[in-house]
């Protein structure tokens, strides 16, 4: 059940060790469970951490995206992160309990770059994404002007994540009034932005009156939760 509270979500959606478990309680509510005591069994702390916390709740925490819960190479690197059609993965390539992150195309021959983040930081973004990108309630628009996008996020406080190269260029993550937002340019990975670029925005939302928050952004939307029959 949703708690009614002020706007603990944009609270609960900064960066801390007691994520992914601080943001899912906000966007889920109060877990369910205790968190199961599982063995690494060849996988990084960090990512049994992550699978230990989300076990907590019934909702599945990933319906868009994958988080391999067995240990799934990809040649030397172990694979942390699927891309729903399996177009994008993300990887480590060493042992530690928290390593960094790398990405690639999964495309025969495509190079592995490093995104920046350290396991647990690209966990708790990919859970964000995931909250955004693949919630039943929420608001998606593709084709955004840069002055239109510049005008939507100034009402929302950006989070400090590192931008991934999928799906496109100057991915962000925002919150505000319980929301999560999603935002990128609408291209192609590597593509220049300029102001000539165009800009996806997606809203993901915990309910669909929540919505009513970003109603006056002026933005023409192509999916909107509160047009479908629940």
């Amino acid at each position: 059940m949703i708690r009614d509270v002020n706007d603990e979500v944009r609270a609960a959606a900064v960066f801390g060790p007691d994520q992914p478990e601080r943001f899912l309680a906000a966007w889920f509510g109060s877990p369910l469970r205790d968190a199961p005591q599982w063995v690494a069994n060849g996988l990084p702390l960090a990512l049994v951490d992550w699978h230990r916390q989300v076990a907590r709740w019934d909702s599945p925490v990933m319906r868009q995206n994958k988080v391999p819960f067995q240990r799934t190479m990809d040649g030397d690197v172990l694979l942390v992160g699927i891309e729903n059609q399996a177009v994008w993965l993300w990887g480590v390539r060493d042992d530690g309990d928290n390593p960094m992150v790398w990405e690639r195309a999964n495309d025969p021959g495509a190079d592995w770059t490093e995104t920046g983040e350290h396991l647990d930081e690209f966990l708790w973004h990919f859970t964000l994404v995931d909250a955004a990108f693949g919630t039943r309630y929420g608001l998606a628009a593709n084709d955004v002007t840069s002055a239109g996008h510049e005008r939507f996020t100034r009402a929302w406080a950006e989070l400090d994540v590192k931008p991934w190269r999928w799906p496109g260029p100057n991915g962000t993550v925002w919150t505000r009034d319980r929301l999560i937002a999603w935002t990128l340019v609408n291209a192609w990975p590597g593509t220049p932005v300029t102001a000539a670029s165009r800009y996806s925005i997606i809203v993901g939302a915990r309910s669909n009156d929540d919505l009513a928050h970003v109603d006056d952004a002026s933005i023409s939307w192509d999916w909107d939760s509160r047009n479908e029959r629940q």
